[in-house]
């Protein structure tokens, strides 16, 4: 009785999974992602109309500003047209493996909190929370381009 019960928590915890992430590339889809900007938006107005407990979880990223960054793979139709769905279907795979390693090493060494999805097709988004200024995003921004181009 123990293991058909284990078989069931497990199935469901991969369908809520599957739910929320890309098949292919295992990052979160669009609606997931555009839930998880709603929540980074609601704690920045709730911070801005109460500034007394913004003071107080200013230590923690995902309690204050953000900005989001919108990546799409130039040229990818001409990929997939030369050399064939599977060919895009890796190099997809291969850019989303890239951002997210990216974004666990910069959550860690930046203090800000790094998410990436993939809405649809070859565009890719990443949200960053805890960045107080516009000069930080771009400074992730530029240094998830070189990681790309290498």
């Amino acid at each position: 009785a123990f293991k058909p019960r284990i078989g069931h928590i497990v199935q469901r915890a991969q369908d809520a999974f599957n739910a929320r992430h890309d098949r292919l590339t295992q990052l979160l889809n669009g609606p997931s992602f555009h839930e998880r900007v709603s929540r980074a938006i609601d704690r920045m107005l709730s911070a801005a109309a109460n500034p007394q407990s913004a003071a107080a979880e200013a230590s923690s990223p995902r309690q204050l500003p953000c900005s989001v960054l919108a990546l799409d793979v130039d040229r990818f139709k001409q990929v997939n047209d030369t050399h064939g769905h599977l060919y895009g279907d890796l190099t997809l795979h291969a850019l989303a493996y890239c951002l997210s390693d990216f974004c666990k090493e910069a959550s860690k060494a930046s203090g800000v909190q790094l998410t990436a999805a993939r809405p649809s097709g070859e565009e890719f988004l990443v949200l960053i929370e805890g960045t107080y200024d516009t000069s930080a995003a771009v400074e992730i921004a530029d240094q998830l381009r070189r990681r790309v181009v290498t």
